[in-house]
C-alpha cells in the first residue's frame, strides 16, 4: 500500500489568522488539523483524512482571501494539486488521468499545469516546475512513486513539510519535519474536551481493573512501549510472552507467566541477537516452536525448545513462517510464500518433500499431521501430504456469482452512490427529456446491469480470516468477516464440500463498517466442548459445539480490538491480547498492545456456564 499525503499551504506570514480560519473551518466540517509554524512564506494546514479532500483548501483560500496550493498524493499513485489564488481557482494539475474512473479522464487531462501563470511566486522556477509536471505520455520523467514528485515540486516552489499528513503527524512520524512541536492542533476547544473525557474514561478503566483483580477474575497485564504486536504462545502451565519493540538494537528477555500463582519469570533463551517473531506450542504445551528475525541483517530462522528440559532441541537458519504441531506432536508445519513442508519436532529434519502454498497467506494442519488447509484467500485449499497431486478447492459461504446476493447488493451501492453523477450525465446528454423520462433511462440502465451474465470467478463469498481445526480432527473452524463457520471434516474422505454445522454469530455492523460477528482468533475448549472467538468489537464469545448457541464470555473494559486469543491446557487461564479500535477515529490510540489474562473458570461462571 502507498502513501497518502496532503495539506493545504498558505501563502502567508500571520499564522494567527490561518489557526483562527482553520478552527472554524474544522469546527464546521467535523474534522481535525494540524497548523504548522511559519516557514519561509508559508503556513501549512494539514486536515485529517490525510489531506485527500482538496475542497479544504479552497475554503481556507476564500476564508483568507490569499495563496493556497493544496497539494496531495494518493496512493503513491497520483500527484494532485490546486492552486487559488484571491478565493479563485488558478491552476491545477492531476498526474494520471482517469486514474478513479475513465469518466473523468477528459477533465482531469486538462488539469495539466500552467506554472507559467504563477510566475510570481515561482521567479526562475517556472521552467524546472514546467518540466517536472510533464507526465510520461507527454515525455516526461517516469514517476515510480510520485512521492518523489511530490518532493522536487514542495522544494522548487519554497514549501517544507509537505511531505506528510496529518495522521502521519499524530502516529509520531516526525523525522524530518521542522518546528514540529511547534504545530498547534484545531479545533482546540473540541480537542480539550476530548483530553479531559479520554482522562476520565482511563480512570474508569483503571478502577474497573482494580475491582475485577479484587474479584479474581483479571489476574495480570503486561504492556511496553511501542509494542503493538506481543509474541506469545500457551505452555504447560501458563503462558510464554515476548513484548517486542521496533527498535531492532533492544531484543527484549522471554516471560514466563505460571497461571496458578500468576508469577512471572524471565526466561533466558540464548538469543542475543534476534528478535523473536512468533511462537508456537504444540498441543500439551511442552514444546516451543520459535520464529526469530536477525537485528540488521536479512536473516530469520526456526527452532524447537523443550520447556521441560529447558533447552534448545535444535535451531536453523531458515526464512519460513510456523503453522503449527500435530496432535502427536510428531510433525511440525513450517512454510513460506512458496511452499510448506513437515518437520520432525525432535531434530527438525525434513518428514516430507516441501510442497507448494501458491501464496497462502495461512495454514492449517490437520491434528492427524497429513492433511492440510491453504488460505488463498479467494478459496481453501486442502490436500494431505502423503497424496499431495489430490488436491480440493473450498468456498466458503459458496463461490460469488453475479446472482448471489453479496454481489447484488455490492453493484446496487455501487450504482446508488453513482447515481448523482449519472442523473447529472443524462440530464448533459439528453436536456429535453422529463425528470419522469430520466428515472425511466435509469431504471433501464439498473435492469440491464442485473440482467448481465458475468461468469462466476473462483472466489468464495466470505474472506477467512484464522483457520483452527478441533483437537479430534472431526471439525475445521473457520474465522471470517460474517462470524464463526463451523464444518465438518469429512472433505479428505467424501471429495465434496464440507458441511456447515451451525450459523454464524448475530450481530450488527459498527459504525465503521467492522463487524462484531468478525471471528478472526479461534481456541477449542476440548474439555468443555466448546470454541472461543473474538475480533473487531473486542468481545470474547464462546460457542457450544454441539448446539452452536452463544454466549458473551469477557468484555474488556478497555474497549478495544482482541488481536490474540489463549487458553492454557488445564484450561484454568485464558489469554487475550488487545490493540486499538479503529472505530473511534479521534479518539487517542495507544502505541502499544494490553497483554492481559483472567481466570476462565470465574468467566464461565460468570457467564452461566458450568465447569
Amino acid at each position: 500500500m502507498g502513501v497518502f499525503y496532503g495539506a493545504a499551504h498558505v501563502r502567508m506570514s500571520d499564522r494567527d489568522t490561518v489557526c483562527a480560519a482553520a478552527e472554524e473551518l474544522a469546527l464546521g466540517r467535523g474534522i481535525r488539523c494540524l497548523v504548522g509554524p511559519v516557514l519561509g512564506e508559508w503556513v501549512s494546514v494539514y486536515p485529517s483524512n490525510n489531506g485527500q479532500d482538496q475542497t479544504v483548501g479552497q475554503e481556507l483560500a476564500r476564508r483568507l482571501n490569499c495563496d493556497v496550493l493544496h497539494l496531495l498524493v494518493h496512493d503513491d499513485d497520483v500527484l494532485i494539486y490546486y492552486l487559488y489564488r484571491k478565493a479563485e481557482l488558478a491552476d491545477s494539475y492531476w498526474s494520471l488521468p482517469g486514474y478513479f474512473a475513465e469518466r473523468d479522464r477528459d477533465a482531469q487531462q486538462a488539469m495539466a499545469g500552467r506554472p507559467e501563470s504563477w510566475a510570481d511566486l515561482l521567479g526562475d522556477q517556472v521552467g524546472p516546475v514546467r518540466d517536472l509536471l510533464k507526465r510520461e505520455t507527454e515525455g516526461g520523467e517516469s514517476y515510480v512513486c510520485e512521492v518523489d514528485r511530490l518532493t522536487r515540486l514542495a522544494k522548487l516552489v519554497g514549501i517544507t513539510n509537505a511531505v506528510t499528513a496529518y495522521e502521519y503527524l499524530k502516529d509520531g512520524e516526525s523525522e524530518g519535519i521542522k518546528g514540529r512541536r511547534q504545530f498547534i492542533e484545531v479545533p482546540q476547544a473540541e480537542i480539550a474536551k476530548q483530553k479531559q473525557t479520554e482522562r476520565a474514561l482511563a480512570a474508569e478503566i483503571k478502577r474497573k481493573k482494580k475491582e475485577l483483580m479484587k474479584q479474581g477474575l483479571f489476574l495480570a497485564e503486561q504492556h511496553k512501549k511501542d509494542c503493538s504486536h506481543p509474541a506469545w504462545c500457551v505452555v504447560e502451565d501458563g503462558f510464554w510472552l515476548y513484548l517486542k519493540v521496533s527498535d531492532p538494537r533492544a531484543p527484549q528477555p522471554m516471560q514466563h507467566f505460571r497461571s496458578q500463582t500468576a508469577d512471572i519469570e524471565t526466561i533466558d533463551l540464548e538469543l542475543p541477537e534476534h528478535a523473536i517473531w512468533d511462537l508456537k506450542s504444540s498441543h500439551s504445551g511442552r514444546y516451543v516452536a520459535v520464529e526469530v528475525r536477525t537485528f540488521g541483517q536479512a536473516k530469520s530462522g526456526v527452532g524447537v525448545y523443550d520447556t521441560a528440559q529447558k533447552c534448545w532441541l535444535w535451531k536453523k537458519a531458515v526464512c519460513a513462517r510456523l503453522a503449527g504441531f500435530d496432535s502427536a506432536e510428531k510433525r511440525l508445519l513450517i512454510f513460506d510464500n512458496e511452499s510448506a513442508e513437515l518437520v520432525n519436532p525432535a531434530d527438525g529434519k525434513s518428514v516430507t518433500p516441501p510442497q507448494a502454498t501458491h501464496g497462502a497467506v495461512n495454514v492449517a494442519l490437520h491434528p492427524n499431521g497429513r492433511e492440510v488447509v491453504l488460505n488463498e484467500q479467494t478459496r481453501l485449499v486442502a490436500f494431505d501430504f502423503d497424496d499431495p497431486s489430490r488436491q480440493i478447492a473450498m468456498y466458503p459461504g459458496g463461490k460469488i456469482d453475479f446472482q448471489t446476493r453479496p454481489r447484488i447488493d455490492r453493484i446496487l451501492r455501487t450504482l446508488q452512490h453513482g447515481l448523482p453523477q449519472r442523473m447529472a450525465s443524462l440530464r448533459e446528454q439528453m436536456p429535453t427529456l422529463s425528470d419522469e423520462d430520466l428515472q425511466k433511462k435509469l431504471q433501464t440502465f439498473r435492469d440491464d446491469l442485473l440482467s448481465e451474465r458475468i461468469a462466476p470467478p473462483d472466489e468464495a463469498n466470505v474472506r477467512v480470516h484464522r483457520m483452527v481445526f478441533s483437537r479430534d480432527g472431526e471439525r475445521l473452524y473457520c474465522g471470517t468477516r460474517e462470524g464463526l463457520f463451523a464444518y465438518s471434516w469429512d472433505i479428505m474422505k467424501t471429495g465434496g464440500t464440507p458441511s456447515w454445522t451451525f450459523p454464524t454469530v448475530i450481530g450488527e455492523p459498527l459504525a465503521n463498517g467492522a463487524s462484531p460477528r468478525c471471528a478472526r482468533l479461534i481456541v477449542e475448549d476440548e474439555r468443555h466442548q466448546a470454541i472461543l472467538f473474538a475480533g473487531d468489537d473486542g468481545i470474547v464469545r464462546i460457542a457450544d459445539q454441539r448446539t452452536g448457541s452463544v454466549t458473551t464470555l469477557l468484555a474488556p473494559p478497555d474497549d478495544m480490538s482482541v488481536m490474540g486469543l489463549g487458553l492454557t491446557p488445564a484450561a484454568d487461564a485464558l489469554c487475550v491480547t488487545l490493540l486499538h479500535n479503529s472505530r473511534d477515529s479521534d479518539r487517542k490510540k495507544p502505541d502499544h498492545a494490553l497483554w492481559q489474562v483472567w481466570s476462565y473458570a470465574k468467566l464461565r461462571e460468570q457467564a452461566g456456564l458450568s465447569m
